[in-house]
């Protein structure tokens, strides 16, 4: 009998020891890994990998490991909303780091909210993403922010008169040039031509074509790296090389590996960051992040390092239930990321200052211009 009570004592030790050893709190995360968007998203979990390897390196939390359950969205609504739910009803997570695209964050954000589970978007733009309520997050900038800022960029500083736009059949893209031609045209500017294409189109010779017959001095662009790569190699071929203004999606070093000489010149918006110490943590991240994984990061594993982290910092700080995270969310101030400072406002969107970079001698390059987009 005693010796089985020995038996019973030392198996719930051990079962014990076990519990704490393995004890793990999950973070749920939505990419595109399949589809036209997969290259952004296989960047984009490098990023949370990275930072997820870094805080299970340097003990956990309270002990425990972190766990990242990844899904994919393939940067498509429906897709998203069942990869969302899964997390939210099977997984059982607290809190997710998602919204690539507006596409998924759009319905992917009230769900969350509606269970009590943080969202934390990292590249998705549109503005009713947030909204008051808590729980929903975003560190990108806004598309009125990022399409106000290039058109004062083209008009202020470029001293350009003439405008025109080549963007992809996205709500994302349709209303980036609504903002964009809008403000350009209360500037004083003319706008000559847009034209559009389908996700994922390689010829775009046809609308170059039409645009070119316009003559602008300017050409806003909406698209992935690879497509404004082939676009850049096609306006080569057609002698016609305005000034291509693209947004953040152009912030990848494919481009001009794609693109090569044709990216010369090419300006693109980008989060500015200016915090103290800002510098040190960016070429610590990418160090750390070549040597883990053989390449540069590009701009969406920035931002979901980004997310990953501040995910990690609010459950250190408040807890890990979704209530507990989202207070602690709500309070973050002055972290210094990858991306630059992120605070808050109050209905979850990150106080943003945007930038421009510029393509020189094969190389992303500092414009110096920061504007809020106001």
């Amino acid at each position: 009998m005693k010796r089985y009570l020995l038996s019973l004592v030392v198996l719930s030790l051990v079962c014990l020891v076990a519990a704490t050893t393995f004890a793990q709190i999950k973070i749920g995360v939505t990419m595109p890994l399949t589809g036209y968007a997969a290259s952004y998203g296989e960047d984009a979990k490098r990023g949370v990998e990275l930072a997820i390897d870094q805080v299970n390196q340097a003990g956990g939390i309270r002990g425990k490991k972190i766990e990242a359950i990844f899904e994919d969205d393939g940067g498509a609504g429906k897709t998203g909303i069942a990869a969302i739910q899964k997390l939210v009803t099977v997984d059982k997570v607290q809190v997710i780091v998602n919204g690539m695209m507006s596409a998924t964050a759009l319905p992917a954000a009230p769900i969350c909210r509606d269970n009590k589970v943080v969202f934390i978007g990292t590249l998705t733009s549109h503005p009713e993403v947030t909204s008051p309520g808590g729980y929903i997050y975003r560190i990108a900038a806004s598309d009125v922010i990022n399409a106000n800022v290039e058109a004062k960029f083209a008009y202020n500083v470029l001293k350009k008169r003439k405008a025109g736009g080549l963007f992809a059949t996205t709500d994302y893209a349709v209303r980036f040039k609504k903002i964009s031609q809008e403000r350009f045209e209360k500037l004083g500017g003319s706008w000559l031509i847009s034209d559009d294409f389908p996700q994922g189109a390689t010829d775009y010779r046809t609308q170059l074509a039409k645009i070119k017959e316009k003559n602008p001095e300017v050409l806003f662009v909406v698209a992935t790296h690879k497509e404004a790569a082939q676009m850049l190699r096609q306006m080569v071929e057609l002698k016609f090389r305005p000034i291509m203004i693209g947004t953040s999606m152009f912030n990848d070093p494919t481009l001009v590996e794609l693109a090569g000489d044709a990216a010369e010149g090419v300006y693109f918006t980008t989060g500015a960051g200016t915090a103290p110490g800002l510098k040190k943590k960016q070429d610590d991240f990418k160090a750390a992040f070549k040597t883990k994984f053989g390449k540069e990061p590009a701009i969406s594993a920035d931002h979901f390092y980004d997310a990953t982290n501040l995910a990690i910092e609010a459950i250190k700080a408040g807890g890990e239930t979704g209530p507990e995270i989202d207070k602690a969310m709500s309070k973050i101030k002055d972290y210094v990321g990858v991306t630059g400072t992120v605070t808050f406002d109050a209905i979850g969107d990150r106080i943003y200052s945007t930038t421009l970079k510029k393509v020189e001698k094969g190389k992303f390059v500092e414009t110096g211009y920061i504007d809020t987009g106001d």
